[in-house]
């Protein structure tokens, strides 16, 4: 057993790497970081309604509220009393308040879901320059 974590903490990394040569100079870039990536899927409701109430934290659109963050996307230049859509989160509540992912002008679409894909991938690069 210990030569299997022996021969496992021996493996070496494998970073892709490209090299080009520009000028008869040569860069070289690498991924560093961890392996692999972050990927998840929401999924949530969908309401269309009057926008009665706008603001950093909250929104209401038909009598209901919603909260908000920095991760939920809002169309710039929505106003109150226009008709919208809100795609909304039910089952993440914060002081009684379903989450809001979306709010956007309101289009002739009937949908009754909404999904939001999420792909994050925290790799950096590192680079040689000139060698």
């Amino acid at each position: 057993m210990a030569a299997l974590c022996l021969l496992a903490l021996a493996q070496e990394v494998f970073h892709p790497q490209v090299e080009l040569t520009r000028k008869e100079k040569k860069v070289v870039a690498w991924v560093r970081g961890e392996e692999g990536s972050l990927f998840y899927a929401d999924y949530g409701d969908l309401l269309v309604g009057e926008l009665q109430a706008l603001s950093p934290e909250r929104v209401q659109v038909e009598n209901r509220a919603f909260f908000r963050d920095l991760g939920s996307a809002v169309e710039e230049g929505l106003k109150v009393g226009e008709r919208v859509e809100v795609a909304y989160n039910p089952d993440w509540e914060q002081e009684g308040l379903p989450y809001l992912m979306r709010l956007r002008r309101a289009g002739e679409g009937k949908g009754e879901r909404y999904l939001r894909l999420v792909l994050f991938d925290p790799k950096g690069v590192e680079e040689r320059l000139g060698e």
